[in-house]
Order: structure tokens, then C-alpha cells, then sequence
């Protein structure tokens, strides 16, 4: 079967995306639904896949990110890659801007401030429990010629038939979430996200599909300093960027306490930066895994509700 779930090496979970190369060039905008309360999101999450958060970051904060993420990863002809959209292998000028580095948050303290950023952590931490994991995230910032991205999945937690994944009695639990910062006022020919609605609930690899159950794919058109989280088994993609500006965002990936991370552990050998530790406080370091390792259960979302009574009264969001 070729939509079988890879897990791979790097920031990001790869997943093979099926036979497919489909790749979509253009779509109507979404009609974006922002972020009202936690309880609210936590629904949206398990039915439309995604939720839209209205300036996560102020606009000196996106200037400041901007400039840091510029300055970070060496000269800028290292990050040119062949190929560009729309142009020809005999062009002179046959390539892309594509600079994308993983795990900024040990290289400079103002990345590591957005991983814990309100209301957003607490939708995250609702979805993933006590236990949640910062267990990744990058730098990516794209330039013309950037091809469009192909709708694909991060992650698939479980593989279902579609009538089961799709049965509103189902409940898929969320295994790995991510939070897209978007720095730039994205419109259609900077090459903005693609979501397709619900569907995570098809329970596979999106295949020659640009639509779901009646909702077909459509384009995050949101400002700079606004944020997407989403759930790794939703179909996504980009639009090619047509236009002649630089398209920056910032990714942080989340986890329940049973998925494995890329990032060091304040308990392992191999450890955090100390000026790192020294800069996070307390939230931060829960969520790099001081406050996990040690216990005889993991905190995540996914324990016995009796379990769970010695750190937190009330049940967790998927035992409601």
C-alpha cells in the first residue's frame, strides 16, 4: 500500500504522500473563522481540523522576527536552490530562495517566546494535556519562483476506512499539532497555506484529491502576525509564490508526551544550551520535558483518568 505513514528524520514529520504530484495553482480564498475561546477552538479542532489566531504577534514583534530570521543561517546565496516556477532551465536566473532551519528556539531567546504564546498554548495544551511537547519547528522563509506545494499530511496517527475516520461518534486523537506564524500580509501570489476542511476525518493520504466530502481546498489570505494551528493529519499544501517578495513563517510542532522529539532533553546527555535553560521560565521548560521525565506515568493527554487526579482535578478535553 503506498499511503502507509513514514516517520522521518529532521524537524518535520514526512510522511509519503501517495502517487500523487498533484499540485494546485490556484484556490479561493478561506473564509476565516477566527480564534473566540479555548472550549470553542478545542471543537473546531476536532471538526474543521484548524483554528485561526488574530494578531498572535504585534507588529513590532514580526518586525523584530523578520530581521532575526534574515540574520540567521549564514550569507543568503547558501539558501538557493535550482528550479523556479515558471521559468526555464535555459533562464540565467533558474532558482529559488528557500532558507529553512530547524529548531530556532536554541538559537535565540525571542524565537523561544512564541512557543508558549496565549490563547494559543492553551488550545495546544487542551488538545495534547499537561504532557504537551515542544518537539520541533523552523525557521522557512520562501522567495519568487517558490513551486506550489503538493496537499499532503504531516502526520497519520491511524489509517482508517473513511466511514469509520468520518463517523461523528469517532474521535481521532490528536498525536502532533502545529502553529504556523505568518510574517508577511499574505495574499494569492505570495503562495499562502492551503487547508482543506475536515479532513482529517478521510483517515488517509490525500491522492489525486482538491477537495474533501464537498469541501475543497482553499487559501489561508490572513495578516502578518496572525497564526494557524492545525493537526497533522489535515490535508494542506502553498500556493506557488508569484510575486517578488519574500514569504516568512514560523513553524512550531507540539506533541502528547508520547511522541519522540528531535530537540535535546534538560535530563539526557545531550542537553539544552544552559543559556537557553537560564533564559525559559518555568511554562517553557515544561514544555521542553523538565517537568515529564521521572514520573511513573507519562503526563499526556492519553492516560487513565485516575491517573491523571495527581496533577490536574478536572479531566482532559478528549475524556470529556
Amino acid at each position: 500500500m503506498n499511503d502507509i505513514p513514514i516517520r522521518g528524520q529532521g524537524n518535520h514529520h514526512m510522511l509519503k504522500r501517495g502517487p500523487s504530484n498533484q499540485r494546485m495553482t490556484q484556490a479561493e480564498a478561506l473564509d476565516i473563522s477566527y480564534h473566540e475561546n479555548t472550549e470553542n477552538s478545542l471543537d473546531r479542532m476536532k471538526t474543521s481540523g484548524f483554528v485561526v489566531f488574530k494578531n498572535l504577534l504585534e507588529a513590532d514583534e514580526v518586525s523584530k522576527l523578520r530581521t532575526l530570521m534574515d540574520e540567521t543561517g549564514g550569507d543568503d546565496e547558501d539558501h538557493y536552490r535550482n528550479g523556479h516556477y515558471g521559468k526555464t532551465e535555459s533562464d540565467p536566473d533558474f532558482r529559488t530562495y528557500n532558507k529553512h532551519i530547524g529548531n530556532p528556539f536554541l538559537q535565540n531567546e525571542t524565537f523561544l517566546n512564541i512557543v508558549n504564546r496565549q490563547p494559543a498554548i492553551d488550545v495546544i495544551e487542551g488538545i495534547h494535556g499537561f504532557g504537551t511537547r515542544l518537539i520541533g519547528g523552523s525557521i522557512w522563509i520562501t522567495g519568487a519562483g517558490r513551486y506550489p506545494m503538493g496537499l499532503h499530511i504531516d502526520y497519520l496517527p491511524f489509517a482508517l476506512p473513511e466511514d469509520i475516520a468520518s463517523d461523528p461518534r469517532v474521535q481521532i486523537p490528536i498525536m502532533i499539532s502545529t502553529l504556523h506564524y505568518y510574517l508577511n500580509d499574505l495574499y494569492m501570489d505570495l503562495g499562502p497555506t492551503l487547508v482543506v476542511e475536515s479532513s482529517h476525518k478521510s483517515g488517509r493520504v490525500p491522492d489525486e484529491d482538491t477537495s474533501w466530502n464537498g469541501n475543497p481546498c482553499k487559501a489561508l489570505v490572513c495578516k502578518a502576525g496572525d497564526a494557524m494551528l492545525f493537526r497533522s493529519d489535515l490535508w494542506h499544501g502553498a500556493l506557488p509564490n508569484l510575486s517578488n517578495e519574500r514569504r516568512y513563517m514560523l513553524q512550531v510542532h507540539y506533541g502528547c508526551a508520547y511522541i519522540e522529539r528531535g530537540l535535546p532533553s534538560p535530563f539526557r546527555k545531550n542537553t539544552f544550551p544552559p543559556d537557553v535553560l537560564d533564559a525559559c521560565n518555568e511554562h517553557q521548560r515544561r514544555l521542553l520535558g523538565e517537568r515529564q521525565e521521572g514520573y511513573p506515568v507519562p503526563q499526556g493527554s492519553y492516560i487513565l483518568k485516575q491517573s491523571l487526579q495527581q496533577f490536574k482535578e478536572d479531566t482532559q478535553w478528549h475524556q470529556k
